[in-house]
């Protein structure tokens, strides 16, 4: 496929989809609790050790990881949808002029812009999220809790990131909530305007 065909205008929403929403499936899937906040810490003495979590909140974290892994796998579904539309790409299918290929033709660029607007659809929430974590305190920070900000500053590696993409590095930080509103909002913008037809 050529290079002028997959940054067409009938192409590039969707690539800006799968590049957005494939690592985020990634991060997802194989990192589900690190989307989470650490739970509360009661203060503690030097000799006081962490208590096991108890049979219900375990239950209740491991129902909370598979909603993440399948909230994964609907990322990652509409990834391929995504790749269907780069990979159908109704421009090198002129030449011919019947009337059915000209039906063909129109059908497939409404279902296009059809399926546009569905996936646009979807960045609203990432771009609501992004504006609430802006404007929360701990923003300054990636949304990471006070816990995991005075383990990192001790040199622990080992504490949880918090808000599947609020910083703090690797494939679980993704950027934090700046680069999720832009690149929501240029998602948005390119497949909503694929949608109404102004590209």
């Amino acid at each position: 496929m050529p290079l002028s065909t997959l940054l067409s205008p009938n192409t590039l929403p969707f690539i800006l989809h799968i590049l957005l929403e494939l690592p985020a499936s990634l991060s997802f899937f194989f990192s589900p609790s690190a989307q989470l906040p650490s739970p509360p810490s009661s203060p503690s003495s030097p000799s006081s050790r962490p208590q096991p979590a108890s049979p219900a909140a375990a239950a209740a974290a491991a129902a909370t990881e598979a909603l993440i892994r399948q909230y994964a796998i609907s990322l990652l579904s509409s990834s391929l949808v995504a790749l269907v539309f780069v990979l159908h790409s109704s421009e090198g299918q002129a030449g011919t002029a019947t009337a059915t290929a000209t039906a063909t033709a129109t059908a497939t660029a409404e279902l296009r812009r059809n399926v546009a607007g569905a996936l646009g659809v979807y960045h609203f929430a990432p771009i609501v999220r992004a504006l609430s974590r802006l404007r929360s305190p701990a923003s300054a920070t990636g949304n990471q809790t006070q816990e995991y900000r005075d383990k990192k500053s001790a040199g622990d590696r080992g504490g949880r990131r918090v808000g599947g993409g609020g910083g703090g590095g690797g494939l679980a930080g993704l950027g934090g909530p700046w680069v999720h509103l832009v690149g929501h909002l240029g998602c948005l913008v390119a497949l909503a305007g694929l949608w109404g037809g102004f590209w």
